[in-house]
């Protein structure tokens, strides 16, 4: 093996374990929005080190510079399309209070964040029960 084919190959090992520990992030993390975290820095990071490797591999050619387009497309979309789901999960529905258990972080008071787990059990109980009435009829 040449010294190009071996950087090549770690550079695609590392891009490979990236995506693996974002995967691993999507099932470890507790909510949505830690979830969304994990995956959008890790296969944007990931990605690009895989394609890193393929114009190591490659070598100093025309395909190289159209491999290049590819991550400089990742790096512009990537963020903005994990930003976006972010902004239309939070304007939808407040995702588990979300807002107000930030808020309530922030401020120290956990009283607040108990009383709204609280409604949150009553509302989910309450569509609980209306949907198992609409199953009867």
């Amino acid at each position: 093996m040449s010294v190009q084919e071996i950087i090549a190959a770690v550079l695609m090992l590392l891009g490979f374990v990236f995506m693996l520990i974002s995967a691993l992030g999507l099932f470890r993390f507790p909510d949505f929005y830690s979830r969304l975290h994990s995956t959008g820095i890790g296969d944007t990071l990931g990605c690009t080190l895989i394609i890193a490797g393929m114009m190591v591999l490659t070598g100093l050619k025309l395909i190289t510079v159209k491999i290049l387009l590819i991550p400089l497309i990742l790096f512009l979309t990537s963020p903005m399309a994990t930003n976006l789901i972010m902004s239309a999960a939070i304007h939808k529905h407040d995702y588990e209070n979300y807002k107000e258990m930030r808020l309530s972080k922030a401020i120290g008071d956990e009283s607040e964040s108990d009383e709204a787990e609280a409604t949150d059990e009553a509302e989910a109980d309450k569509s609980d029960a209306a949907d198992s009435e609409g199953e009867k009829e």
